[in-house]
């Protein structure tokens, strides 16, 4: 029996789409449980046993597909990086491709830059739309297309270790 033949007869709603299968966050993690360990059975999914724990984030829309790579991304904790949705991250690349020509491309793994910087230009940018404004007079594109862009810049910047942490002690310590 081939892996599809095997995840239809373990369950017969696969094929649906998912305005078919109204189930709650218990019932769909006891199908994926269900799905997966049939996995185990025919041997698809490798050595790993699951625990409970593995189902508790598990929601209706994870177990449609019933992919044992999916099943197994999601058991490996792997970003679910089908939830972004890339229209707006293409706002963003935009925006970097802007601040690229002014700049230098990724000009902040070379330099350091500092935290106060992107505050302000976040917090600007989210003025600028909370005014109504929904294109940018520099580059054209969406106020939060800069937020997006400046969030995604400075979470980089920290994980090549360029971020210089300059914020107010007193805030970081919460006082």
């Amino acid at each position: 029996m081939n892996e599809k033949e095997f995840l239809k007869q373990r369950d017969p709603l696969a094929h649906r789409g998912t305005d078919d299968r109204n189930l709650d966050k218990g019932e769909a993690q006891r199908r994926a449980k269900e799905v997966i360990d049939g996995m185990y059975t025919q041997g698809l999914m490798g050595e790993t046993k699951l625990t409970a724990k593995h189902f508790e984030g598990i929601i209706a829309d994870d177990v449609v597909d019933n992919n044992p790579k999916a099943a197994r991304a999601l058991l490996d904790g792997k970003a679910p990086m089908d939830l972004i949705p890339l229209h707006c991250l293409a706002g963003a690349a935009r925006v970097l491709e802007h601040g690229a020509s002014k700049y230098g491309r990724r000009n902040w793994r070379i330099e350091p830059i500092s935290c106060t910087t992107y505050v302000g230009a976040i917090m600007r940018h989210l003025q600028e739309w909370q005014d109504g404004h929904d294109k940018d007079k520099d580059s054209g594109e969406h106020p939060l297309s800069h937020v997006m862009a400046s969030c995604l810049l400075v979470l980089d910047a920290l994980r090549h270790g360029t971020l210089v942490d300059d914020r107010d002690q007193a805030e970081i310590k919460g006082v």
